[in-house]
C-alpha cells in the first residue's frame, strides 16, 4: 500500500508471478510480453489484427502489416509453408515457441521504422481504451502493473482490505498444509525405521506372562 493507502502492484511481482507460466499464458494470449514497449505491442497487435490498438476511427497502420517479414518468411519456408500470403500469426504464436521468439524480435525492428505519427495516433486509441498515459518507450509490464493496480483501487475499501490479508491467510493455509504433509511424511518413515530394526533383529517382541496374587482380608 502506498502513502495515498492504494494498493501498489510492482512490476516486479508481475514478473514473478507471471515468468513459470509464461509458455501457457503466451499460448492464449500471445500478446502478453512483459519486456517489449508499448509501441512494439501495437505493432504486435496490428499484425496479429487484435482490437487493443483500434478507435472509432480507421487509421492506416504505421508499418507494412501484409508483408512477411524476410526472417518470418524464411523460418515458415523451412518449415514447408509455401502460402505465405495467408499466414495465421496467431495460430503460429499459440503453438510454435521458437516462432513466437522470432516474431518478436522482429516485431521488435519493425517498430524502429515504423511512421512516428501513424504510431502516435494507435498509442492514443490504447491510452484511451485502457485508460492509460502512454509515452510508447514504457514496457508493458509496467502498463499492466499499472492497468492491474487502476482496476484494484476501484475497488471499495472493505474489498481492497481483504485483497490485502489475502495473501496472509493463503501464506497460513500453506504452511499448515506443509506441516501436515511433512507430520504424515515424519509418520511413515518413523514405521519403516521400526520395521527395518525389527526384521535386523536390533530389538524383539516377547510376551512375558506375570503372576497375579491376591490378598483376601
Amino acid at each position: 500500500m502506498n502513502k495515498d493507502k492504494n494498493i501498489e502492484v510492482r512490476e516486479e511481482h508481475l514478473k514473478k508471478v507471471s515468468e513459470p507460466f509464461g509458455d501457457i499464458i503466451n499460448r492464449y494470449f500471445p500478446v502478453y510480453y512483459l519486456d517489449i514497449t508499448a509501441d512494439e505491442f501495437i505493432i504486435l497487435n496490428l499484425f496479429l489484427n487484435l482490437p487493443f490498438v483500434q478507435g472509432e476511427e480507421e487509421i492506416k497502420p504505421p508499418v507494412d502489416i501484409d508483408k512477411v517479414p524476410e526472417k518470418i518468411a524464411n523460418y515458415l519456408k523451412d518449415k514447408g509453408v509455401d502460402n505465405l500470403e495467408e499466414i495465421n500469426y496467431m495460430q503460429y504464436m499459440r503453438e510454435d515457441k521458437e516462432f513466437r521468439i522470432l516474431f518478436i524480435e522482429e516485431i521488435k525492428k519493425i517498430t524502429d521504422k515504423a511512421s512516428p505519427y501513424l504510431l502516435s495516433r494507435y498509442r492514443l486509441n490504447l491510452s484511451n481504451n485502457w485508460g492509460i498515459e502512454l509515452s510508447g518507450k514504457e514496457s508493458m509490464g509496467r502498463v499492466y502493473t499499472q492497468l492491474i493496480n487502476n482496476r484494484i483501487n476501484q475497488f471499495p475499501e472493505r474489498t481492497k482490505n481483504l485483497l490485502l490479508i489475502l495473501p496472509a491467510i493463503v501464506l497460513f493455509e500453506i504452511i499448515q498444509i506443509a506441516f501436515i504433509i511433512l507430520g504424515f511424511i515424519y509418520s511413515l518413515f518413523s514405521w519403516a525405521a521400526l520395521i527395518i530394526f525389527y526384521k535386523a533383529k536390533f530389538y524383539h517382541y516377547k510376551k512375558i506372562e506375570v503372576e497375579k496374587e491376591e490378598i483376601e482380608l
